[in-house]
């Protein structure tokens, strides 16, 4: 995944990720943050599956808002 980041931030695709464990504030609500971020700020969201994400309550949070926001997604 770090060298996916790498990839994705620092080679021609010059993308902005955020990437929860490095981008958001210790102490702060990750679940309002997380769906603040996704429904003003993002374009894309990657999904990376893995034993960790199958497992994680906040990822399948928001993997299911950013697909709410999905005008393609309700039909």
């Amino acid at each position: 995944v770090q060298e996916m980041i790498r990839q994705l931030e620092q080679t021609e695709y010059r993308l902005k990720l955020c990437v929860s464990d490095r981008d958001v504030l210790p102490g702060t609500c990750v679940w309002s943050i997380a769906s603040e971020l996704i429904e003003k700020r993002c374009r894309r969201m990657v999904v990376v599956v893995s034993d960790d994400y199958l497992q994680s309550k906040e990822c399948d949070f928001q993997t299911k808002f950013a697909l709410s926001l999905s005008p393609g997604a309700h039909q």
